[in-house]
């Protein structure tokens, strides 16, 4: 074939056609169609270019299937020499340095087929070195991958990454453990722990870095202020096009998206050369336990599930101490389900007390840690269905007697319990300082004339009033309309929101928070310069989403999380207006003494549960364990104008006190 194009044609179909025989099972017509894509490859793209790279790919894995593992070694390794020319391999078993690498798919595939190779080869020889080989491959693999990631500008682009390299994680995973089981090492304990940090919430911890570099450079620089303006017009098409996916104007809408991400990966590209100390400084490919440590008194249970297993990890202090393996077989995942079952509505635990708590007790007996047991607080890090489950609710111990809602051995009884999407992103929600100039905005839009068709909501502006009128400012009925919030929301401390909400996981329909005049969806949210030390979610289902894998729950709250905030109370179910505004008032009141987010939250349920004036009916655990709390612990300290205005005055006057008795004991002498 003459024409340069045709021939290239035909390299594509060629390696196309192998592909489908080696996965038909039909090996010598596969062999036969990738040697000549392989050879035609080389004259037209040279022997280093990513199409050979993919041929050889192919190649490993059609010897691979074969049971020939030594060539297919050698074809993965010629795979990474065609795309990373300064890899020359002396032994099959050598890997890559990872400065080498580009932003290039064809490094990590190889890579990972190398892995699976290594791996077979294990099962063959039955020696650890095979097994050390691919866990380095896979590492190699991820670190290639993250290369990649920083280059896509759309957010699908990278879930769609994420997503697929979980398949990978869970491979490693597997080989971490046997090399655990077979050498008793603690390092691959540390590693599979690292397997479960990186394979969570990649996306949110990028955006948590931009807020942390944003936050402490705002002010000094005007490109964080033309970002922050550029997401809010891509918010704006990014809401059209998941209201109107169908409409006639979406290729406009999509193009005009395109623009704008391409102008905001320009200035964060920009940013990153400007300040390459802080560009860095949440990436999770770092050893977490040596710069960042569990408090005293403080267990961190971190989960990782995949198909087969569930993988628990206990971090005390900065020390791994122990990885438990839970099989997540059908009894997990009936047990699980029927325990959710309980929170679908109002009646459900009421109506068979025994049953939920003996429920509660054996789903506690599962995935709870026996070394978690002595801790007084409890950091969970939850992943896959767990990220549904009200911890607090668990219980610890049946009754010897007649079931009681109200005495049950709660877990929280036990324990202060907070959330966290993973390690990485709590100690990025560590480290934002909030310089909002304002202490809470309140933002209930009530619905009293049943705007666009929602109930009223008029408890909801009752939830703070705990607090001094003073400290406080409201945006209420007309006012908690889009234009405002969006215009105050960076402006305060503590966001409490108490409206309606909607996460319907069954229809698929996007999580919205509602306002006066409209929803606010996950992209309104995103682009929202938050400076909030606390968000308050006070609405239905803020925390629930559609789970993507690898990354979590796209829910409200880890939206407001992306924002900017440091800590987010949120609901897993449809929350109860009365129960609700309790809880809120003794939280309130508990903050105001001192108490950190969690505590906090942690008394007010206490308080609720121990609390004699309600029917026992309504301390069922749907009333009062929907609310958790997840990201940083920390006190809600008032910014200094109120510090000012109650002590300042206070010493002032206290001042002319003194000065007028030493004036008056001067005159009398």
């Amino acid at each position: 074939v003459a024409d340069e194009g045709a021939q290239e044609y035909r390299i594509y179909a060629y390696l196309t056609a192998g592909m489908a025989l080696t996965r038909t099972g039909q090996y010598a017509g596969a062999d036969r169609y990738l040697k000549r894509a392989a050879t035609d490859a080389r004259s037209i793209f040279g022997a280093h270019s990513r199409e050979a790279g993919k041929i050889e790919i192919a190649l490993a894995a059609l010897n691979r299937a074969r049971g020939h593992l030594p060539e297919a070694l050698t074809a993965a390794n010629r795979a990474l020499s065609a795309v990373l020319p300064g890899f020359r391999p002396r032994r099959p078993e050598e890997n890559p340095a990872a400065t080498l690498f580009y932003e290039e798919n064809s490094i990590f595939e190889a890579l990972e087929e190398k892995a699976v190779v290594a791996e077979a080869l294990y099962r063959q020889k039955g020696e650890l070195m095979w097994l050390t080989m691919a866990l380095e491959c896979h590492d190699l693999a991820w670190q290639a991958e993250a290369l990649l990631r920083q280059v896509y500008q759309y957010r699908s682009s990278k879930l769609e990454l994420q997503q697929t390299s979980r398949t990978r994680e869970e491979a490693a995973m597997n080989i971490a453990r046997t090399l655990f089981e077979k050498t008793g090492q603690a390092i691959y304990r540390e590693k599979a722990f690292a397997l479960a940090e990186r394979s969570k919430a990649a996306l949110l911890l990028e955006a948590l870095q931009d807020n942390l570099i944003r936050q402490r450079l705002a002010g000094s620089d005007t490109r964080f202020s033309q970002i922050t303006a550029l997401q809010q017009s891509a918010a704006y098409f990014e809401r059209q096009l998941l209201l109107h996916p169908g409409s006639v104007q979406a290729p406009q809408w999509r193009s005009e998206n395109d623009a704008i991400r391409g102008q905001i990966a320009a200035l964060e590209r920009a940013i990153y050369q400007a300040y390459p100390t802080l560009a860095g400084a949440g990436a999770p490919g770092d050893i977490f336990l040596n710069t960042f440590k569990i408090t005293e008194g403080e267990i961190l249970t971190e989960y990782f599930v995949s198909r087969n297993w569930l993988d628990v990890f206990v971090l005390s202090g900065s020390v791994v101490i122990a990885w438990h393996r839970v099989p997540n077989d059908a009894d997990l995942q009936s047990l699980s389900s029927r325990f959710l079952t309980f929170f679908e509505n109002a009646g459900a635990i009421i109506a068979d007390p025994a049953g939920y708590l003996e429920t509660a007790y054996a789903l506690w007996q599962k995935i709870i840690p026996a070394e978690t047991a002595s801790a007084q607080r409890l950091t969970i890090v939850p992943d896959g269905f767990l990220n549904f489950i009200p911890f607090e609710a668990l219980v610890t111990a049946l009754p010897e007697g007649a079931p009681s809602l109200r005495t049950a051995a709660y877990l929280i009884r036990r324990q202060e319990i907070r959330y966290a999407w993973s390690l990485a992103t709590l100690r990025q929600q560590e480290a934002l300082i909030s310089k909002a100039p304002k202490f809470l905005l309140g933002v209930a839009p009530l619905f009293e004339g049943g705007e666009r068709g929602l109930a009223p909501l008029a408890a909801g502006k009752a939830e703070w009033q705990t607090l001094p009128a003073g400290k406080i400012q409201t945006l209420l009925g007309p006012l908690a309309d889009t234009a405002h919030f969006i215009t105050a929301a960076g402006q305060y401390r503590i966001l409490h929101l108490s409206t309606h909400a909607r996460a319907d996981l069954r229809e698929n329909r996007p999580p919205l928070i509602e306002l006066y005049d409209a929803a606010l969806l996950l992209p309104d949210i995103y682009a929202l310069p938050l400076q909030a030390d606390l968000v308050i979610l006070s609405a239905c289902q803020t925390g629930l989403g559609v789970e993507q894998k690898g990354e979590g729950v796209m829910s409200l709250a880890r939206a407001f999380a992306q924002g900017g905030a440091a800590c987010i109370l949120s609901s897993l179910w449809s929350v109860n207006d009365r129960s609700t505004v309790r809880l809120f008032q003794d939280f309130y009141h508990e903050t105001a003494e001192g108490q950190p987010v969690a505590a906090a939250l942690r008394r007010a349920k206490l308080n609720y549960i121990d609390d004699k004036s309600i029917a026992a009916t309504g301390q069922s655990p749907y009333f009062w364990a929907g609310m958790v709390a997840v990201g940083s612990n920390r006190e809600i300290n008032m910014p200094h104008g109120f510090a000012w205005g109650i002590f300042g005055w206070l010493g002032l006057v206290v001042s002319v006190i003194v000065g007028l008795a030493y004036f008056m004991a001067r005159r009398r002498r």
